[in-house]
């Protein structure tokens, strides 16, 4: 196991650490715990394991099972299906099988999984609304989970509690694609060099931009690439 949490772990951890203090909660961490759980800490009494985990790029990557191999050297532009409700229900199966491993090694009576978007410096990978967190709201309720509480924490959008293990369960939300158009974003990783003007790209014969597009989980939809 990890001696010491990720970067954006440790943002991740100290922003829902403050959002439960303001609400009145006493909040206690044991500071042994790092890793399976990432987070162990006592709530008004009651002993909780918190898992975080990364809804980033990469993830998105293995999810929709592209191959390529981003070299750091090159340009890319990726583009990407907005598909919060799938990458939910996906983040919670990915370490639904390891609540018990949570309880047991941190001697907790609950565990959370606290998902999260990356919170590298410059732009998000995706942004977040309403709507976005209304779909993850739903697929977090459609699903249940054996962790007693379901969060996602967003550079933008804050920190949120999606689902608690009181609440009814609801259908699987599905996207609205009223409009013939499967909902996309798109994301630059891109060489460069800091000006007074501002970030001057690299791009040439030698350094062009080469273009990636993720498929939908949802397989009855195709991005044209």
């Amino acid at each position: 196991m990890r001696n010491q949490r990720t970067r954006e772990e440790q943002i991740v951890i100290n922003l829902v650490h403050d959002a439960l203090c303001e609400t009145g909660n006493e909040v206690i961490e044991d500071a042994k715990f790092h890793d399976k759980p990432d987070w162990v800490f006592s709530l008004n009494g009651k002993r909780v394991a918190a898992e975080c985990r990364l809804i980033g790029l990469q993830e998105l990557m293995k999810w929709s099972n592209c191959k390529r191999e981003m070299k750091p050297d090159r340009n890319y532009k990726i583009t990407f299906p907005l598909e919060p409700h799938l990458w939910m229900k996906k983040a919670i199966e990915d370490k639904e099988g390891k609540v018990t491993e949570y309880l047991h090694n941190s001697g907790s009576e609950e565990a959370w999984l606290i998902t999260h978007s990356d919170f590298k410096v410059g732009i998000c990978l995706y942004e977040c609304d309403s709507r976005m967190l209304e779909l993850m709201k739903s697929s977090a309720a459609a699903i249940g989970s054996r962790f007693s509480n379901v969060w996602f924490v967003h550079p933008e959008a804050g920190v949120n509690r999606l689902w608690g293990n009181s609440e009814p369960k609801v259908d699987f939300p599905s996207l609205d694609v009223s409009s013939g158009y499967y909902p996309t974003a798109s994301y630059m990783m891109v060489e460069g060099t800091l000006t007074n003007a501002g970030w001057a790209v690299s791009v040439g014969t030698e350094n062009t931009i080469e273009h990636i597009t993720l498929q939908p989980l949802d397989t009855r939809y195709k991005i044209e690439e």
